[in-house]
């Protein structure tokens, strides 16, 4: 079931550079090692599972390996997605990020 990124975590419409995105993207440190994609919202410390489905996280995963230098190093991303119930790999509903869309993938910029 779907969960409302409204309800969830506070949405970062400032640190945007896409004019186009502000107010709707969300944005934080992506991360992928062993089969295990995990992403941390900004002003937040919590990790979230993010859902290993559909092109758009294709394209995010193959980005993250062409830019961070060692595999688990964190990348800043903004995206366009949703909060989604999906079950991890300890067969349990967690809350993950579904990403419908990649706006930037940059391993050197941070949370503002």
């Amino acid at each position: 079931m779907p969960v409302s990124i409204a309800d969830t975590l506070p949405l970062a419409d400032t640190l945007s550079y896409h004019d186009e995105f502000k107010g709707r993207s969300i944005t934080g440190h992506f991360r992928y090692m062993a089969d295990a994609p995990s992403f941390i919202p900004c002003n937040e410390t919590k990790s979230y599972n993010v859902a290993m489905e559909g092109e758009e996280y294709l394209k995010t995963e193959r980005s993250y390996a062409n830019s961070v230098e060692n595999g688990g190093d964190p990348a800043f991303i903004e995206v366009l997605g949703a909060w989604e119930q999906k079950m991890n790999m300890e067969d349990r509903l967690v809350k993950s990020l579904v990403i419908h869309q990649l706006i930037e993938l940059n391993p050197y910029r941070e949370c503002e």
